[in-house]
């Protein structure tokens, strides 16, 4: 009996004591409120990240941008340039460059007026060209003329 009254003394003192604590010395509740604090600080951090690549992502967009608005400049200027091979290159480029995503409602209407510019000045040289090219023939004739 002896043994047995060993046996049941022990065993319900193991049953009475708690699981030992993570933390020396910590108890049970201070356990959780670390734990809970860690899944805090893991759920934080994961948001810190979302948060930097979303900015991440607005940075290259925005340089993205800045780099075809440099580039479409470019295209006017040559567009609008009076060497006709220029102008060819830099409408051409133009023309891609208003079919990309960077392009917006706003830059395809610079690209109409351009565009109109374009046609108006051709308009206007071909005009002067053949009365130009029509004088020429006449003053011949007026200077034969006389």
């Amino acid at each position: 009996m002896i043994i047995s009254s060993a046996v049941l003394t022990a065993a319900a003192t193991a049953v009475a004591t708690t699981p030992p604590s993570p933390v020396p010395g910590a108890t049970s509740a201070q356990a959780t409120a670390t734990l809970v604090a860690a899944i805090v600080a893991g759920f934080g951090a994961l948001l810190a990240a979302a948060v930097g690549l979303l900015n991440a992502s607005r940075n290259l967009a925005q340089a993205r941008r800045d780099q075809w608005w440099q580039q479409f400049q470019w295209a006017i200027e040559q567009a609008l340039s009076h060497d006709q091979d220029e102008s060819d290159v830099g409408s051409a480029i133009m023309e891609q460059l208003v079919k990309r995503n960077e392009a917006t409602p706003a830059d395809n209407e610079i690209a109409v007026v351009v565009a109109d510019l374009l046609t108006e000045r051709e308009l206007r040289e071909r005009t002067l060209w053949r009365r130009i090219t029509d004088a020429i023939p006449r003053r011949k004739k007026d200077e034969d003329n006389d």
